[in-house]
């Protein structure tokens, strides 16, 4: 007899984030399509992976009003804003504020100045490219870029 076991999933910071632009740019990408909402299977087969870790970075997506969850009787997964009002910056702050609180939060580390400075330097860099994109350019971004690859 084989045993299964359960395995427990830890994903790396870089890898909640490409998996929350991902999971928007599906859902979004279906709701411009006017596909069914995507269910938590469709969007693990879709993106290639296991859907056990998908949960976390889903509420994470939800807590920030980023993402509904339909009441069909498949749970399915909108959008929760116009598409063209979600910035990239947005859907990434959700997955990395998430397990942020008042006990484990930024203001609790103790302060140094070179620190600080760079560490702010690197999120106003990122917040600068990632404000300036929306879900809604990047979906439509990919859609006209897969239909020049199809008719080459």
């Amino acid at each position: 007899h084989r045993i299964r076991v359960k395995r427990s999933w830890v994903l790396s910071n870089r890898m909640k984030e490409k998996l929350a632009l991902a999971i928007m740019t599906e859902v979004a990408r279906c709701f411009y399509q006017h596909l069914p909402p995507q269910t938590l299977h469709a969007l693990a087969q879709r993106l290639n992976i296991a859907s056990e870790p998908l949960p976390p970075i889903i509420h994470a997506l939800i807590q920030h009003g980023l993402l509904v969850r339909t009441d069909a009787e498949l749970t399915g997964y909108v959008p929760g804003q116009a598409p063209e009002t979600i910035t990239l910056l947005a859907v990434i702050e959700a997955v990395r504020q998430a397990e942020e609180d008042n006990i484990l939060s930024l203001q609790r580390i103790t302060n140094d100045a070179m620190v600080d400075h760079y560490f702010q330097i690197y999120q106003d860099a990122a917040a600068k490219v990632l404000t300036a994109t929306t879900l809604k350019d990047l979906v439509m971004t990919n859609t006209t870029t897969a239909t020049q690859v199809i008719n080459k």
